[in-house]
């Protein structure tokens, strides 16, 4: 494994914190859209025909593209330890869903 200032080197980054920021605001990106995601299922249940069909499969396509975006970033960042990206990562995931239950409370 080479070190984490040596990746952000041939990627044009100069230090261990814009990385770290920059895996954050992709987890919480990765967030917005899962969870996103999850609010327009549930406001079209009540007009759906085939509810359970609509929640099943809008899971499977969140988590497919979620975890495919989860193992993009551990490719990116093929050269980093893979449980800190993870961990940077859902983090920034976290965030998200605080932020848009905070959003869709209020």
């Amino acid at each position: 494994m080479t070190s984490i200032d040596d990746v952000l080197l041939s990627m044009g980054l100069s230090s261990s914190l814009g990385t770290i920021i920059f895996i954050f605001i992709l987890g919480f990106i990765i967030g917005l859209g899962y969870f996103g995601g999850l609010w327009l299922t549930l406001k079209k249940l009540p007009d759906s025909s085939h509810p359970y069909r609509l929640m099943i499969g809008s899971f499977i396509l969140r988590l497919m593209i979620t975890l495919c975006c989860f193992y993009g970033l551990i490719y990116l960042f093929r050269n980093v330890e893979t449980g800190i990206i993870l961990f940077i990562a859902v983090l920034g995931f976290i965030v998200a869903r605080l932020i848009l239950t905070q959003k869709i409370i209020t």
